[in-house]
């Protein structure tokens, strides 16, 4: 069981890669341009990962549970068609994660280059990793665990009119069109990452007696620490958002 599992992530985490470096190449070819091919990757992955974590979450139920002290009692749960889909996203997401921190690690140890918020992005991944790592390894409460993960990959949604804006900046596309994509980005920013990012720690928290002591820490340690990365990201972009609007006045 252990060892199908272990080779399921890696074989997803393979193909997630994979596909990412591809298509980066394909878009830089496309584009000439390597910041753009990187909005258009992600944005790719943001769409993908979103459209299966909410319709996994379509088909969320609460279900009676062994928990890890023998007793039983409900907890949120995906359909086993879901958790299936959700998996396998979880996988190759992680996949791209990685691919994207060897980008990263080649662009400013090789080449001398840095990516935007390079710094932040590996401090992401490492702790998309954790929790990614944390939720598709066997054991107590697999089942809590990967509807946990689907709730929480609904922020990614924030990330769709993020990069939607930094590809309409790079067209220079008009002052209207740019500001709506920023209104959005912050607003999204704010539902998905922050408001969600919160009832996941709730629902992490309302799961606690379905996981093992161990995952249970690490998935409270990366999950706080990340709430607290998006709030640092959110405020960065208010900022932003605020300083472009007092230079047009």
């Amino acid at each position: 069981m252990h060892l199908r599992a272990e080779e399921a992530l890696a074989r997803g985490a393979a193909v997630g890669a994979a596909t990412a470096a591809l298509a980066f190449a394909s878009a830089v070819a496309v584009v000439k341009d390597p910041g753009a091919a990187e909005d258009v990757v992600d944005l790719c992955h943001s769409l993908y990962t979103c459209g299966v974590a909410a319709s996994s979450w379509l088909g969320v139920h609460w279900r009676k549970r062994p928990r890890c002290d023998g007793r039983e009692s409900e907890v949120l749960v995906l359909t086993p068609p879901a958790y299936a889909r959700a998996a396998a996203m979880f996988r190759r997401s992680m996949g791209y994660f990685w691919a994207d921190a060897v980008y990263i690690l080649v662009c400013r140890c090789g080449l001398g280059h840095r990516p935007h918020q390079w710094a932040e992005r590996l401090a992401h991944h490492g702790l998309q990793t954790v929790a990614n790592l944390s939720c598709l390894l066997p054991g107590p409460g697999l089942e809590a665990r990967g509807c946990l993960l689907a709730l929480a990959y609904l922020a990614e949604a924030s990330s769709v009119p993020l990069r939607l804006a930094s590809l309409a900046r790079r067209a220079q596309a008009g002052e209207v069109v740019s500001k709506l994509l920023r209104s959005a980005t912050l607003g999204s920013f704010f539902l998905a990452r922050l408001v969600n990012g919160f009832f996941c720690l709730y629902q992490l928290h309302a799961a606690r007696h379905h996981l093992a002591p161990t995952t249970l820490r690490f998935q409270l340690a990366g999950g706080s620490a990340a709430y607290v990365l998006n709030l640092a990201w959110f405020f960065r972009l208010l900022r932003s958002k605020t300083s472009r609007s007092s230079s047009l006045q």
